[in-house]
C-alpha cells in the first residue's frame, strides 16, 4: 500500500483482494479444481496494472515536472530544466527495476523508475500548451482519456495566460470531473497574494468555462525538500476523488465477484471430496461390521465346540484313569517303593498330552475354517474397495501369510490354554497326596513281611525249633495284608481319581470356552488389522480435507468482510 494520504483505501482493498485471490488460487490447486476462468491480482497487484493515472499539463514552464515530484515527494521522478522545452515529448512514468527510458514514438516517451510510489501512481508529463493544434496530439487526447485525474498546472507568475483557458475551454465533456487547477511555485508569493489570485481564478473559471474545476495552490520545492504542507488540500481532493472513481469500484467489485466464483467453485469440489469421504466410512465401518459379524458367528458355536471339549475330555479322563489303574498294580508299586513312584507326574504329563492333541485338533479344525471364511471376505473386499475408495487393497504382508501366522498363533494359544487349564484342576496334587499315603501303607507292610522273614533266617540258622515256621507265617500275614492294602487302594485312588476328573469336565470346557473366544478375537482382530492400509489412505485423505475446509472457510470471511468494508 502506498504511504500517501490519497488512494489508501482502494489500495488497502486491492492489496487484501489480491492476498486472497492468491489464497484461493492455491487451494484450488491443492482441491484439486479447475477454475472457469483465472483469477486476477495472484502476483503481486502492480503487475496487473492497476496504479492510478495523474496528467499534468500546462504552458511551458509552469512547474508541471516539479509539481508531479513534489505531489509524490521524489524529486528524482520527473526531470526539471528552467530552460523551456516546446518539443518535448510526453512522457509516461512508471515503475520499473532499474531506471530506463525509451521512446514509444514521436510524441511518447516511456520512463520507468525504481521508486515504490510508481507502483500505484503512475505520472503522465506533457509537453507545454501553446495556442495551436500541435500540442493536442492523438497520444496527448489519449493520455487524457486514461487518465483518472488532469492536473493544470498555472505558473504563479501567469496564472491566467490565455493559452492554458483556451485548452480548458477545448476539453472535452467528459474530462470536466477529472480537472483541477493548480498554482504552482505560490513559495515565491506572499500567502495574502495568493489568497487574491485564488479568487480571481475561481472568479475567471466561473465566467469562462462551463464547469467549476477546483483550485489548489502548492509549493513543489517544499514538497520536494520534505514539507508537503502545501499539498494538504490536494491529497485531500484526490483522496475523495479516487475514493467515488466508479470504475475502480465496479473493477473492485467485478474483483470479489470473481472471487466469489471460484469459492463456490472449490466449495463444491470440497464438499464432493467430503461427500466421498463420508461414503468410505460408512464403507469402512460395514466392513468392520462384517468382521464383527463373521467373529459372532463363530462364537456363537462355541457351545457345540464345549460339547465335543468336554467329551474328549471325558473319554481321555477314562482312559488315563485305565492307565493308571494298570500302574498301580501291587508288583509295580512295590517296586516303585524302593525306586521312586513318579506315578502322579507322568500321568498328568500323559493327560496333558491327550487332551492338547485332542483340543489341537479341534482348533486346527475351526482355525482352517475361520482362515478360509477370511480369505472369501478379502477377495470380495478387493473389488468392493477398488469400487469404493479407488484404491488397491494391499497389506503389509500378504493376507494368506498373515492368516496362516494368526492360525498357529490360535492353535499354540489353545494348546497353552489346554495345559494351564489342566494344571488348575490340581490332578497332580490330588494325586500325589494318595498315592503317598498309599506307597507310605506298602512300604510298611513290605518292611514288616521283610524284619520277619530276615528273623525266621536268623532262628533257621540257629536251629531253634518251630520259631522259623512261625516267622514266616507272620510275615506271611504282612505280606498278605500289603497285597490286599494295595488292591483296596488301588481302587479307591483309580474311583477318585476318575471322579474328580469327571467332576471337573465342565469346568475345563468353561475355561476353554473364554480361551476359545479370545483366540478367536485375536484372529479377527489379526485380520482386520490388514486393512490398516485402507484406513491410512482414509485418514491422510480426512487430514488433507479437513484443512481445506477450514481455509475455504477463512477465504469466504474474508471475502464477506471486503464487500462490507466496500
Amino acid at each position: 500500500m502506498a504511504d500517501f494520504p490519497f488512494g489508501a483505501r482502494y489500495f488497502t482493498t486491492r492489496e487484501r483482494l489480491s492476498e486472497l485471490m492468491r489464497g484461493i488460487a492455491s487451494l484450488a490447486n491443492d482441491s484439486g479444481s479447475q477454475l472457469d476462468q483465472p483469477l486476477p491480482l495472484t502476483r503481486d497487484p502492480a503487475d496487473d496494472d492497476q496504479a492510478f493515472l495523474f496528467v499534468a499539463c500546462g504552458e511551458v514552464n509552469s512547474g508541471k515536472s516539479a509539481f508531479l515530484n513534489g505531489l509524490l515527494g521524489a524529486r528524482e521522478i520527473c526531470p526539471v530544466s528552467d530552460l523551456p522545452q516546446p518539443k518535448q515529448p510526453i512522457r509516461h512514468f512508471r515503475y520499473g527495476a532499474s531506471r530506463w527510458d525509451e521512446a514509444q514514438g514521436e510524441n511518447l516517451e516511456l520512463c520507468e523508475r525504481p521508486i515504490g510510489a510508481l507502483k500505484n501512481f503512475e505520472l503522465i508529463d506533457t509537453p507545454g500548451i501553446v495556442n495551436n493544434s500541435e500540442s493536442h496530439s492523438t497520444e496527448f487526447i489519449q493520455a487524457l482519456s486514461q487518465s483518472d485525474l488532469i492536473f493544470c498546472v498555472l505558473p504563479v507568475s501567469n496564472p491566467w495566460s490565455p493559452a492554458t483557458w483556451n485548452f480548458l475551454l477545448q476539453l472535452a465533456p467528459e474530462f470536466h470531473p477529472k480537472v483541477a487547477l493548480v498554482i504552482q511555485q505560490i513559495d515565491q508569493r506572499e500567502p495574502a497574494d495568493i489568497a487574491v489570485m485564488e479568487g480571481h481564478l475561481l472568479d475567471l473559471a466561473s465566467k469562462k468555462l462551463d464547469f467549476l474545476p477546483p483550485i489548489f495552490s502548492v509549493s513543489a520545492h517544499e514538497a520536494c525538500a520534505g514539507h508537503p504542507a502545501s499539498y494538504r488540500l490536494l491529497h485531500g481532493h484526490i483522496d475523495r476523488h479516487l475514493k467515488a472513481l466508479e470504475s475502480r469500484q465496479q473493477q473492485l467489485r467485478q474483483w470479489i465477484s470473481l472471487a466469489g466464483d471460484a469459492l463456490d467453485q472449490i466449495e463444491d469440489q470440497v464438499e464432493g471430496l467430503a461427500g466421498q469421504l463420508r461414503e468410505q466410512d460408512r464403507f469402512l465401518q460395514e466392513i468392520e461390521e462384517e468382521i464383527n459379524e463373521m467373529r459372532e458367528s463363530f462364537i456363537q458355536r462355541l457351545p457345540h465346540h464345549l460339547i465335543d471339549v468336554a467329551e474328549t475330555f471325558e473319554s481321555q479322563g477314562r482312559w488315563v484313569s485305565k492307565q493308571l489303574h494298570r500302574k498301580l498294580g501291587a508288583f509295580l508299586s512295590l517296586v516303585r517303593v524302593f525306586t521312586g513312584d513318579r506315578t502322579a507326574s507322568t500321568t498328568e504329563k500323559v493327560f496333558i498330552e491327550r487332551i492338547q492333541a485332542a483340543v489341537e485338533e479341534v482348533a486346527d479344525r475351526d482355525s482352517a475354517e475361520v482362515v478360509r471364511n477370511c480369505e472369501e471376505h478379502w477377495h470380495q473386499l478387493e473389488t468392493r474397495t477398488k469400487e469404493s475408495m479407488g484404491i488397491e487393497l494391499t497389506s503389509h504382508t500378504p493376507i494368506e501369510e498373515s492368516l496362516r501366522a494368526s492360525r498357529d498363533h490360535f492353535i499354540s494359544r489353545l494348546r497353552q490354554a489346554a495345559e494351564l487349564g489342566i494344571n488348575n484342576l490340581k490332578v497332580r496334587h490330588l494325586l500325589e497326596k494318595e498315592i503317598r499315603t498309599r506307597n507310605m501303607a506298602l512300604k510298611s507292610f513290605t518292611t514288616m513281611c521283610l524284619l520277619f522273614t530276615l528273623a525266621a533266617a536268623i532262628c533257621g540258622i540257629l536251629e531253634i525249633p518251630w520259631a522259623p515256621w512261625i516267622l514266616l507265617g507272620i510275615a506271611g500275614l504282612f505280606a498278605t495284608g500289603g497285597t490286599l492294602a494295595a488292591w483296596v487302594t488301588r481302587r479307591n485312588i483309580v474311583r477318585d481319581f476318575k471322579e474328580h476328573l469327571l467332576d471337573t469336565c465342565g469346568a475345563f470346557a468353561q475355561t476353554m470356552e473364554g480361551d476359545f473366544e479370545k483366540a478367536l478375537q485375536v484372529v479377527f482382530r489379526d485380520y482386520a488389522d490388514a486393512l490398516g492400509d485402507v484406513r491410512n489412505h482414509f485418514a491422510r485423505e480426512k487430514m488433507s480435507v479437513e484443512p481445506r475446509q477450514r481455509a475455504w472457510q477463512k477465504c469466504f470471511l474474508t471475502l464477506k468482510a471486503i464487500e462490507q468494508d466496500l
